[in-house]
């Protein structure tokens, strides 16, 4: 990824997925390298999509 770049991660959810799917996108992004934004649901009434921001990590952090 270019320095700077954003990786943007959009996944469909069905009910109870989020917190699953989230915890795996973390994995993935700190394997990767990449330091991840806190997804979250969209829309904001009745989701079915979970919404993250994968960036490259500096030296100093950690993925979430």
């Amino acid at each position: 990824m270019k320095a700077g770049g954003r990786l943007l991660l959009l996944s469909r959810i069905a009910d109870g997925e989020f917190e699953q799917l989230r915890k795996q996108l973390a994995v993935w992004c700190g394997a990767a390298g990449l330091r991840l934004a806190p997804p979250r649901k969209i829309p904001a009434r009745e989701p079915h999509w979970l919404l993250a921001v994968g960036s490259v990590a500096d030296l100093g952090s950690a993925a979430a």
